[in-house]
């Protein structure tokens, strides 16, 4: 197959203009120059107002990892003058900061950056891949490593990529924390899967276990053996294992690949012989583990009477699992490694009524990385230094809106008078008159995401301006059980209209929700979501916006159908006309009654431009008004700051364009 990738080069953000001759190419095929950058399409955007330009704003730091003896992270920020990603060192006792790794815009952002020793750093880069045969982009990673001070850059694994295909080449099992030249990684070959020794320095690869072909995943102990692979063919999938000192690989469980059953293997403990898997057990997912050696009985480690166990908690280069994470309320922790709970229960005394994340650990166990946060916090970063006794702030998340007040986000759990259960989260602008607010309903971005209390920046924005947001979970989402999921993705979207129609009606019977002035906002699938809602209840709202939504579920289905199973087409799409049409908004143009805003990144890979081209083109040939905004080289995370402030702006005027801002409270805070 003929693969033209569109990859970035890496850059060290120090290098000379001349430099940029020298760049080192991520892909062996080459790369598209960016060129000069291009505003966004649609009518010219109104004045920047100053409240997007805080909430538009980039966290200071993301994806910190701390370096193996604690006394440095590296991170990414963006970069305000390019407006990327670029990734950063910090040295804690000098206080110094150093720039290693920049990305290039409109090619390849970095993802992320780890330490595989005390001066080597590996940083992923993401970057968008075309394959003519189905005319179809898709996300592609590589690695670059580099040293802590920022010199010897070099673009790994080149010599497999100039005679192979790989998609992904960032999938790290294990930093190998006792061969620090080398961390173990995926490898793939020309579609087949293997596991293979990663150089940190030359880039050479030596083979651990062959590539095969449809292997899905591998998990690898916290010696940096690989255990356990999975088998998906035709729907079904089959997992095996391999002991420590064994080379055979043997059967330990098959079934049909679904979200909604039972096998999910999550890790290893420090004990070779202990996997920890998340098992379905009356209807709830469990956490379990289990001597994958001597095989017995698995044992329950966790469980919530009323959610999922959603994930673990992994700590260190070795990935151990120390703890279990659910959703309540909000984003939960139960940790049984004993060190680890008496850690948490001392830091949630420090930063009492915040959720905290331990985040990282340096080898010998004596420092680690905090973040903590809130409904109404951006959050901040700290470093515990468990021999010193001290924990030291590292850099508040959004200093930017230090000035901006910020409002209270409550869960929002109902029953109906029809036994219907209403989830969700409702923020309620913090200044103001307490009566019934002009709403903002805000569906969440993922199809199976669960909903949590948190900092969230859209909403606040919306808040900040005097609306009141609603942001529901809804029947097909994850983390309430098999039976509360149902039909899930897209096929379910009448149960999810539903869902959300029933809880905008107990916030107007409670006085929080103007029934006069309500719109609907969604990203992502809630952009999906927000459309059908707007559709479905035509004579309830004044107004839709779409960012970065499905329109047209055919098209989408056509797009992709070669690469998905039929199983997965059954479970999320469905084949069903009531589902393909009259769930695709699209295609029921003509239905719209309430104002329209369509906001499409133009390089988004998951999706694409076609999809908000179709609905501007059915609305603009039903004679129906829409405005739409296309982002020239964006991707689907907006992840240009650039791009965040002049949404939000238009976003903020639209909303207030249509539901009359006589009630904004609050005025404009200088965000400068």
């Amino acid at each position: 197959m003929h693969v033209r990738a569109r990859l970035p080069r890496a850059v060290p953000i120090w290098a000379p203009p001349l430099a940029l001759a020298l760049l080192i190419a991520l892909h062996p095929h080459g790369t598209r120059g960016a060129g000069p950058a291009k505003p966004a399409a649609g009518d010219s955007p109104p004045n920047v107002d100053r409240l997007a330009r805080a909430f538009g704003a980039s966290p200071t730091m993301w994806r910190p990892h701390l370096s193996p003896d604690g006394e440095r992270v590296v991170f990414l920020r963006q970069h305000r003058g390019d407006d990327v990603p670029v990734a950063m060192s910090l040295d804690f006792a000098s206080g110094e900061s150093k720039l290693l790794l920049a990305s290039l815009d409109e090619e390849f952002d970095l993802l992320d950056c780890g330490w595989a020793n005390e001066s080597r750093i590996l940083c992923a880069y993401l970057g968008a891949m075309f394959v003519p045969y189905n005319d179809a982009f898709y996300s592609t990673t590589r690695v670059v490593g580099v040293d802590a001070d920022g010199s010897d850059m070099k673009a790994l694994m080149q010599g497999r990529l100039r005679s192979s295909f790989a998609q992904y080449e960032h999938q790290i099992l294990n930093w190998l924390p006792d061969e620090p030249e080398q961390v173990l990684i995926l490898t793939e070959e020309n579609f087949e899967t293997g596991v293979g020794k990663l150089n940190v320095r030359s880039g050479r690869v030596s083979r651990v276990v062959r590539p095969k072909p449809r292997i899905d995943a591998y998990v690898a102990d916290t010696q940096g053996r690989p255990r356990l692979r999975s088998f998906v063919y035709r729907g079904k999938s089959e997992w095996f294992h391999r002991s420590p000192d064994g080379r055979r690989w043997r059967s330990i469980w098959e079934g049909p690949w679904s979200s909604k059953v039972g096998f999910h293997p999550v890790g290893f403990g420090e004990d070779p012989s202990s996997l920890f898997a998340l098992r379905r057990d009356e209807d709830r997912l469990k956490l379990f583990s289990e001597d994958i050696v001597e095989g017995g009985r698995p044992e329950l480690v966790f469980e919530h009477d009323m959610v999922d166990v959603v994930g673990v908690e992994k700590l260190g280069p070795t990935g151990r699992v120390v703890g279990a994470r659910f959703i309540t309320d909000r984003i939960r922790s139960h940790y049984f490694d004993p060190s680890i709970r008496a850690l948490e229960k001392t830091i949630r005394k420090s930063l009492p009524g915040k959720s905290v994340q331990i985040v990282d650990e340096s080898r010998d166990r004596d420092v680690y990385l905090i973040f903590a946060d809130g409904d109404a916090d951006p959050g901040t970063w700290y470093r515990l230094d468990l021999a010193a006794g001290r924990m030291t702030r590292i850099a508040a998340s959004r200093p930017v809106l230090r000035d901006v007040e910020l409002s209270a986000s409550t869960p929002f759990h109902r029953t109906g008078t029809d036994g219907k259960t209403m989830l969700g989260y409702v923020t309620r602008p913090s200044t103001g008159s307490p009566g019934p607010r002009p709403l903002v309903v805000m569906p969440q971005g993922l199809p199976w995401g669960e909903g949590a209390w948190a900092f969230d920046w859209l909403g606040q924005f919306l808040a900040a301006r005097g609306f009141a947001v609603y942001q529901p979970s809804f029947r097909g989402t994850a983390g309430f059980g098999v039976l509360w999921m149902g039909e899930s993705g897209f096929q379910g979207w009448r149960e999810i209209v539903s869902d959300i129609d029933a809880g905008v009606d107990a916030l107007i019977a409670e006085g929080v929700a103007d029934p006069d002035r309500i719109c609907a906002v969604g990203r992502r699938f809630g952009g999906y979501v927000a459309l059908l809602t707007a559709l479905e209840h035509p004579e309830r709202y004044d107004c839709v916006v779409s960012i970065a939504g499905v329109t047209d579920l055919r098209l989408l289905l056509n797009r992709y159908r070669a690469g998905l199973t039929s199983r997965y087409v059954e479970e999320v799409f469905s084949l069903d006309p009531a589902v393909l049409d009259d769930g695709s908004p699209a295609r029921r143009a003509r239905d719209f009654r309430a104002a329209v805003l369509a906001i499409q990144p133009e390089e988004d890979v998951f999706v694409r431009k076609e999809q908000g081209r179709a609905l501007r083109d059915a609305m603009r040939t039903s004679g129906k008004t829409i405005d739409y905004v296309e982002y020239a080289g964006e991707w689907h995370s907006m992840r240009k700051e650039a791009n965040r402030i002049d949404m939000l702006t238009r976003v903020g005027a639209f909303l207030e364009k249509h539901l009359d801002d006589a009630s904004r409270e609050p005025g404009p805070v200088d965000a400068d």
